[in-house]
């Protein structure tokens, strides 16, 4: 991978992969934007199929790695301000900003910008659109992270007064299964988490406390092609128990509706 520094954040290198298309220089730009601590090189397969399936329209393929993530081994300097608390440095703004400067750097101001983000970087997917408005004409959000809930926010809890264990227990799940489940999935993926890259995401109900809006426009003014994707639910549960060991039952009743 290449390696750049972004005007406001000189000495501290961001590294990317650019893709140009041999067909057109004029070609769509399609930007990667990687999960939560998942490195760009979690797209290669994709990236291999897009080129052995291409059709006449070859995009330009960009990836990156945000700060403290994979081939990007600096730490984002504003991490280190007077204020800061550890391991909560940088937001998803600034993650916005570093992608738009890292566009501007590589000159990559294409009239057609498509965006395929997987889980948080849904979020900033969604932040860059509306912050940039007709820039973005399409977003393919693949198993977004959920901006306006903690995962805890979808389950009943078990440390309030209403609980009622009837509405957790089930054939594969006790209640002490529940509560594990339900402090292990808290301690993982709740917005107040702290994790390597150093993003803080405790504002993010506040940056999109809607999961329908700010309503987007994208370069005609209508809004951006937009296409959402998710696990297959049985998928999605299997996963979870393998990972996780959380319950299918609990998994299917709360997290997939």
């Amino acid at each position: 991978m290449s390696t750049v520094d972004l005007p406001s954040k000189p000495g501290a290198p961001l590294a990317y992969k650019l893709i140009k298309s041999n067909k057109n220089h004029d070609a769509p730009l399609v930007v990667f934007i990687n999960g939560l601590g998942i490195p760009s090189m979690s797209w290669n397969g994709v990236i291999s199929f897009l080129q052995e399936s291409a059709s006449s329209v070859e995009p330009h393929l960009l990836t990156y790695d945000r700060f403290g993530q994979g081939a990007t081994k600096s730490r984002d300097p504003t991490d280190e301000l007077p204020g800061k608390e550890p391991g909560y440095g940088h937001d998803l703004n600034d993650a916005v900003n570093d992608l738009h400067e890292l566009l501007q750097v590589l000159s990559l101001d294409q009239s057609l910008l498509v965006f395929v983000a997987a889980s948080i970087g849904a979020h900033i997917a969604r932040l860059y659109a509306d912050k940039y408005p007709k820039t973005v004409s399409g977003l393919l959000i693949l198993d977004s992270n959920i901006g306006n809930k903690d995962f805890t926010d979808l389950w009943p809890n078990p440390h309030s007064a209403d609980f009622n264990p009837e509405d957790v227990v089930g054939t594969d799940c006790t209640l002490e299964q529940y509560i594990e489940a339900y402090t292990s999935l808290g301690s993982r993926f709740n917005s107040d988490v702290k994790n390597p890259e150093g993003l803080d995401r405790r504002n993010v109900k506040t940056l999109l406390p809607s999961a329908s809006s700010p309503k987007l426009q994208g370069p005609d003014g209508r809004g951006p092609w937009l296409l959402v994707a998710g696990h297959d639910p049985e998928q999605f549960g299997k996963e979870s128990f393998e990972t996780m060991k959380t319950p299918f039952s609990l998994t299917k009743k709360f997290t997939q509706p």
